[in-house]
């Protein structure tokens, strides 16, 4: 009889530890777990499992992709809390799941980033190398530059010339550790050597920037500066020598822009430049707004047939491609055009064909600041109601504002004026806000100025008090 009692108990016994399910609940619920491996070994937890396939790409997790608690599981986990400065625990919980696998998302978006930066930064190089106008501009990579530790600081900054402080800026610019900021400050010598004629100066500091990239954006910021003061011919090379052909259409539009503003002939050389360019670029997006930027040159110059027939081709470009997004974005950059070039109507027609709000938004706002300008306010007004946004809506009725101003409608002007303050200070977003406050303040300001009123200019300068954003707030005040 004992022989079976014991026998017995010991089946009970048996039979409870196997049926015990405290392991697996504890898996499931986020309870503190067991160091060992759970008895049920054909039951696969999807939480566990979520985790157990994030940490084994992370490369904690070298056991197998089971759903299962077990020791390697564990030390994993403890490993993962450790590195993330966590509290140490034998919990595996829905946060910790979602955790690891945002983590994850995450790491996977940074490492595409960084695998695209330096495909680019590859094909930058490779576009230099292969121009021979172009290939001496790279420098050694990771070339250690040092100051000149005798020149005389204290002679400059006593009698500071253009050039001794463009020098000492260019030593300066030595002692910078980070390659992001180095070149960032190059980027900046370079464009005022390049305006105070020093080409040569501008070209050294050009062979100075590590990231090929930055190289081709230094050379249309040289060919800008050129335009700039006058030196048309040194602009051209400068932009010719860019590789990439977008770019180089880029730097083209740009000087041109620069040169209708003072010198027609130079201007003319330019656009035709960029006219011959646009023809061979492949992109219809690129190609349309290349157009876009070419009419409105073409325009400043006094070719207004040039500029509609410009347009003319790029409508027929962007009406024959077949993606509608793709269709309206470049409708949306013509319409842009139009509207600069003072065919208002026209733009708004073209309009019409656009569905998305985010490629109707610029088209309205250069609408109605064209009509603005022509001296129709009442058209501009009714044009800006149908901006939704008011961070853009604000400007513009700043913008319309002055207009009025400037012909003589100073009632409507101040109304105008009420609009925009009002519609400035329902913006949400804090800079969006900020900065809608500063075209209406400088606005306001500039109406003050012009009718010699102090409380107008106190006003102003009340309501840019309300910036938040410090630099800012001063710049407008």
């Amino acid at each position: 009889m004992k022989r079976i009692f014991t026998y017995s108990a010991a089946t009970i016994i048996l039979v409870a530890v196997i049926l015990a399910p405290e392991p697996l609940q504890a898996a499931r619920t986020g309870t503190n777990l067991p160091a060992l491996a759970p008895d049920r070994t054909d039951i696969i937890d999807p939480l566990i499992l979520r985790v157990q396939k994030v940490l084994r790409k992370i490369g904690l997790y070298k056991g197998p992709l089971d759903g299962l608690v077990g020791p390697k599981t564990l030390k994993a986990v403890h490993a993962y809390q450790k590195i993330r400065g966590l509290k140490t625990t034998n919990r595996i919980t829905q946060k910790l799941a979602d955790q690891l696998e945002t983590e994850d998302k995450v790491d996977a978006l940074l490492n595409r980033l960084k695998d695209a930066k330096a495909k680019s930064i590859e094909t930058a190089r490779q576009a230099l190398l292969d121009q021979k106008a172009t290939r001496e501009l790279l420098g050694e990579p990771g070339k250690t530059e040092i100051a000149d530790p005798t020149r005389d600081k204290a002679a400059c900054f006593k009698k500071p010339s253009p050039r001794c402080l463009l020098t000492e800026a260019t030593e300066s610019s030595k002692a910078i550790f980070k390659p992001e900021m180095r070149d960032w400050a190059l980027g900046e010598l370079l464009v005022a050597q390049a305006r105070l004629g020093l080409a040569k100066e501008a070209m050294k500091t050009v062979r100075r920037i590590a990231d090929p990239r930055l190289i081709m954006v230094a050379l249309r910021n040289i060919a800008q500066a050129q335009a700039s003061e006058g030196r048309d011919d040194e602009a051209a090379r400068a932009a010719k020598i860019i590789p990439d052909l977008i770019r180089r259409a880029e730097a083209f539009a740009a000087i041109s822009k620069i040169q209708a503003v003072r010198s027609n002939d130079a201007a003319v050389k330019s656009i035709a430049e960029l006219l011959l360019l646009i023809d061979a670029v492949p992109d219809p997006l690129k190609k349309a707004a290349l157009f876009g930027k070419s009419a409105v040159v073409q325009s400043h110059t006094g070719d207004t047939s040039g500029a509609r027939n410009t347009l003319a081709r790029a409508e027929t470009l962007a009406n024959n491609l077949s993606d509608t997004q793709r269709r309206e974005t470049a409708l949306g950059y013509i319409a842009t055009a139009w509207a600069e070039i003072g065919a208002t109507d026209r733009a708004l027609d073209v309009l019409k064909e656009m569905g998305r709000k985010n490629e109707r938004t610029p088209v309205l706002v250069s609408a109605a600041t064209a009509q603005a300008k022509a001296g129709d306010a009442f058209l501009a007004l009714e044009t800006a109601q149908g901006i939704d946004s008011l961070r853009y809506k604000s400007v513009v009725l700043a913008r319309i504002a002055a207009a009025q101003e400037a012909s003589k409608k100073g009632g409507d002007a101040l109304k105008t004026l009420d609009q925009a303050r009002t519609a400035a200070k329902e913006i949400k977003k804090p800079f969006a806000r900020d900065y809608a406050i500063s075209r209406v303040a400088l606005t306001q300001s500039w109406i003050g100025r012009v009718r010699k009123n102090t409380d107008g200019l106190v006003a102003a300068a009340a309501f840019a008090n309300t910036i938040k954003d410090k630099r800012l707030r001063a710049e407008t005040l």
